[in-house]
């Protein structure tokens, strides 16, 4: 598949792997099929049920009766390929998908029940609904699957549950979370927006620890508390050797100077 698309770019002269085109800068790849994570939410029942009934829907566009439904159809059409065709790649543009997935599905459900209609009592019909109906499962299987193995890890380790998509993470917050000083009784994060927190407060399982967001660069900037002194600080930016803090010094601890996301500074 991958395959296949680069071949169409290379048609169209589209530089496909070209910053400029994409949102994050990154070169383009294609998930596996059977991917049910919560940031690449495709739907791909909806996506061939969408194919086909677009080629329907052109094959029987005069002689459809229903003016709303039609309008409704190519409408949705039109509007999902738009989108389609000016968003910026991004490998979890799925997340953007949604609305425009839940849209097609009474256009959808329009073409399907011209197209049974049509073809009245024909056999013929029997065979794309059970290919619909096997796609169904099969996703449907994948789903179960995919949650169930997600619970399992969870249940045997909390902590490690919440890295079940990210498990290049875990080793370094539960390295981080367990080098704190067991005397610690303030924590500072300084974290990015993508970086897991909660774990860090569900690891420590102290409820006379105190956790606050500190050097804040964004608007909730106004609501830090600047009479919090933490006693340590995690943070997910740079790994520098040491950190200033209200005119303290942190120094990294030298346990995690290897580390590439997560590190523990200490008075």
């Amino acid at each position: 598949m991958e395959a296949i698309v680069y071949r169409m770019a290379g048609i169209l002269n589209v530089v496909i792997d070209d910053p400029c085109i994409s949102e994050d800068g990154r070169v383009f790849f294609l998930h596996e099929a059977r991917t049910y994570g919560h940031d690449t939410a495709v739907n791909d029942v909806i996506a061939w049920c969408f194919i086909l009934c677009l080629i329907w829907g052109v094959y029987r566009f005069r002689k459809q009766k229903n003016e709303a439904g039609k309008f409704y159809a190519v409408a949705a059409a039109v509007l999902f390929i738009l989108f389609c065709c000016i968003v910026r790649w991004e490998p979890f543009v799925s997340r953007y998908m949604i609305s425009y997935l839940a849209i097609l599905c009474p256009a959808i459900a329009y073409e399907a029940e011209d197209f049974r209609n049509y073809m009245g009592n024909r056999k013929i019909a029997v065979w794309p609904e059970t290919v619909i109906l096997f796609m169904c499962c099969v996703d449907l299987s994948g789903l179960v699957d995919f949650h169930w193995q997600n619970s399992q890890v969870g249940s045997v380790d909390r902590f490690r549950g919440y890295f079940y998509h990210q498990g290049h993470l875990y080793d370094e917050y539960k390295e981080v979370c367990d080098m704190l000083p067991e005397e610690t009784k303030k924590i500072g994060l300084i974290l990015g927006s993508d970086t897991y927190e909660y774990p860090v407060w569900q690891r420590l399982e102290a409820s006379d620890i105190c956790i606050n967001h500190i050097m804040v660069v964004n608007e909730s900037s106004q609501f830090e508390d600047e009479d919090f002194i933490p006693d340590c600080i995690i943070s997910s930016y740079g790994g520098e050797e040491m950190l200033e803090y209200h005119d303290k010094k942190y120094y990294l601890q030298g346990g995690c100077t290897d580390n590439e996301y997560l590190w523990l500074y200490c008075q």
